[in-house]
């Protein structure tokens, strides 16, 4: 049986708005939209059953959606 990709995992989730495959300690860096840390610690918990998980908060975001001609 083909092991479901994180596409395919992330339908369920639709407050997970990107995956990225990265080079480090990690493997991806998921960025999601929570309400809470309720939310978050649910989100978290489901996605330790496919690896281990680190999470990051975001504070304050001092430049977003930059784009390069």
């Amino acid at each position: 049986m083909a092991r479901p990709t994180n596409r395919s995992r992330a339908k369920k989730y639709p407050n997970i708005t990107e995956i990225h495959i990265v080079l480090g300690k990690s493997n991806y860096l998921i960025k999601a939209s929570v309400k809470d840390t309720s939310e978050m610690k649910l989100l978290i918990a489901e996605w330790m059953t496919f690896s281990d998980v680190t999470s990051t908060m975001i504070l304050e975001t001092t430049l977003e959606n930059r784009f390069i001609d």
